[in-house]
């Protein structure tokens, strides 16, 4: 399960979150492998599951006051991911995705 650790650096690798995304993302992850040392989360905290839509994903919703975006899978409609976007420096990034910085009341049910 060390695959997580490929996540991690992975995320950090590029430029495509803030860098609140990453810390909390190495928080979870860090905090998983204390309470579980042989498998961690056992999930993927980005997805907030154990796999994804292998298709990619559709746009669902989008609200331009909050920049949260709902998007479903194209070959599963039902898995649904919330993803919040941020301006920082010109740029678009994620802030909220998956299981990562989210409020319950924007979390989609498992």
């Amino acid at each position: 399960m060390k695959e997580s650790i490929g996540v991690v650096e992975w995320v950090n690798s590029n430029k495509l979150t803030t860098n609140t995304f990453r810390t909390e993302l190495k928080r979870i992850l860090d905090e998983a492998y204390k309470l579980e040392p042989e498998i961690g989360l056992d999930a993927d905290p980005i997805f907030y599951a154990q796999d994804f839509p292998e298709k990619g994903f559709d746009l669902e919703s989008f609200d331009s006051k909050t920049n949260y975006i709902v998007v479903k899978g194209k070959n599963r409609p039902d898995f649904k991911l919330t993803i919040k976007m941020v301006m920082e420096n010109n740029d678009w990034l994620v802030d909220v995705c998956g299981m990562i910085n989210i409020p319950n009341d924007k979390r989609i049910a498992r």
